[in-house]
């Protein structure tokens, strides 16, 4: 009998604690990327300052990743070409981007990129809401708006390290509208979150947080 009363104790408190640590563990998890994404954006400004050109931090949003690159002006045979943070060939040398899948950075299971139920962003950032514009074949302002690659978003910064505008009709302007998004919406089924993280005209990024609800834009600053 008392081992039953036992039993039943330790199954009661397993119901009541399981719950709660998978939703504490996907929160850490969500949290976690977004500091990742910050010192994405946060290593592309710095490269851009230090390296004397243009550099971003890319979203994969289909297949929910990121990573850092950096336009390399002789690279491609002199075309120029953006490679890839970490990403070298066979002989060690940084190579162009190939597929935007070598030396990419995935999102914890369970998050992805979007804004799920949320419509509206953080207080005073963005005057567009949503992700980062699509990123460019080339470095924004340089020569004429050039194309897009699908499903991805880009905060990119000129060798100034301020953030600048890589849509066609204001390409190269300063740019305060970017940011990514992200969310856990296919982990749990209560205390779903949206996270974002912004960049302001002169390059400060701030972190957010906001319950994933229709029509709720009490943001909170992290």
């Amino acid at each position: 009998m008392e081992l039953l009363v036992v039993l039943t104790i330790a199954a009661v408190l397993t119901a009541i604690a399981v719950p709660n640590v998978i939703r504490i563990t996907q929160i850490l998890r969500i949290g976690g990327d977004l500091r990742d994404l910050n010192g994405a954006v946060a290593q592309a400004k710095m490269h851009a300052g230090a390296d004397f050109t243009h550099a971003r931090a890319r979203a994969n949003l289909a297949a929910n990743t990121f990573q850092v690159e950096i336009w390399n002006k002789t690279g491609g045979g002199g075309a120029g070409c953006w490679q890839t943070v970490g990403d070298t060939d066979a002989g060690g040398n940084p190579r162009c981007t190939i597929d935007g899948t070598t030396q990419v950075q995935a999102l914890s299971p369970g998050v992805s990129f979007g804004t799920d139920n949320v419509t509206a962003a953080p207080p005073n950032t963005q005057t567009v809401f949503g992700q980062a514009a699509p990123c460019s074949t080339v470095p924004a302002g340089v020569g004429a708006p050039a194309g897009t690659l699908a499903n991805t978003a880009c905060i990119e910064f000129n060798s100034r390290g301020l953030p600048i505008d890589a849509r066609p009709a204001f390409w190269g302007n300063p740019y305060g509208d970017g940011a990514f998004y992200i969310n856990n919406s296919t982990a749990v089924s209560a205390g779903v979150m949206v996270y974002a993280l912004t960049v302001a005209p002169t390059g400060y990024a701030l972190n957010w947080s906001v319950a994933d609800a229709a029509g709720n834009a009490n943001w909170k600053h992290q």
